[in-house]
């Protein structure tokens, strides 16, 4: 993992000024991973840096660190937690081009083999920094990820907020500041001073169909960034949704039942592989179905030796 170029990082302190005024929520942020902001206001980002850290506990606090670019009066910073699983990962260019990886990307070694960064990928984070400036806002349709990624396009002064194509890793914006924040939970954005307004005709869809469906939360001003999805903020315009990826259905395939078998087996191993991290200790939850028999099964026979089921 290597810092951005350019950004100030630090365990406590927020960027380039004291903490002004602000009307901070009381209480604890538990579940903080990465909040950020992007304002023209260097004051409103300091304010908002302030307010996250003042939101960690102890542990959390020492665990912090806190980016921001430029390193005098930015206009755009995070607040990362480290030490947590799966890690937060940051990559950064010379012209200030950044990425930051919240989650994982389960196909960044065939990436990186395919599409070589220059200079070379130290992680993750730096081969999806390559991938977003060799191929533009497109290339993104090629991660194989449950994870949200911040990326920092410093030619064009453009921000992107992505998430993942099937929804796996949360993400979550709002309107403020004279700019967006965002963060990987609702708690931590509501700490701020957006009002906390019912969004009625989320709670009315939800008695309905038992879910919200995207860009919809409870609250009216904060919003979900919708699975295969990413959210474009540039400098005086308003933040816009664009879909990346569209699942198509083609090409079809004209299978046999055993070729069908053998190509479904083929697809679910492939799965296990990628997505089983080797530097945990994995376990199982049974709950008597098809499903979790043929993980543990599937798992059992990827890693050579019995599994611990619950």
């Amino acid at each position: 993992m290597c810092k951005m170029f350019g950004f100030y990082v630090a365990d406590r302190e927020a960027p380039g000024h004291a903490a002004p005024n602000c009307s901070a929520r009381e209480g604890i942020a538990p579940h903080l991973r990465t909040a950020g902001i992007y304002a023209p206001d260097a004051s409103a980002v300091a304010r908002f840096v302030s307010l996250m850290l003042a939101g960690l506990d102890d542990d959390q606090r020492q665990r912090a660190r806190t980016l921001a670019f430029p390193t005098q009066d930015p206009t755009i910073a995070m607040v990362v937690v480290e030490g947590q699983h799966p890690p937060v990962q940051w990559s950064s260019r010379a012209d200030g081009s950044f990425a930051v990886l919240d989650g994982e990307l389960y196909n960044g070694a065939e990436l990186g083999a395919k599409t070589p960064p220059d200079p070379p990928a130290r992680d993750d984070a730096s081969t999806i920094l390559g991938l977003y400036l060799a191929g533009g806002r497109d290339a993104l349709a090629q991660l194989d990820a449950a994870a949200t990624i911040t990326i920092w396009d410093a030619s064009t002064e453009s921000l992107l907020l992505y998430r993942d194509r099937s929804g796996l890793a949360p993400g979550f914006y709002a309107e403020h500041a004279g700019g967006v924040i965002w963060a990987s939970d609702i708690e931590t954005l509501l700490r701020t001073d957006l009002p906390r307004e019912m969004n009625l005709r989320a709670l009315d869809y939800f008695l309905a169909e038992g879910y919200v469906p995207a860009p919809w939360t409870f609250v009216e001003q904060v919003h979900k960034i919708p699975p295969a999805h990413v959210l474009i903020c540039r400098r005086g315009s308003s933040p816009a949704l664009e879909r990346y990826w569209q699942p198509t259905g083609q090409p079809k395939l004209h299978l046999s039942a055993t070729e069908t078998t053998e190509r479904l087996g083929d697809l679910f191993e492939d799965a296990l592989r990628r997505q089983h991290a080797p530097d945990v200790s994995a376990g199982a939850l049974l709950s008597g179905g098809v499903d979790s028999m043929l993980i543990v099964g599937g798992l059992t026979k990827l890693l050579g030796a019995s599994l611990d089921t619950f």
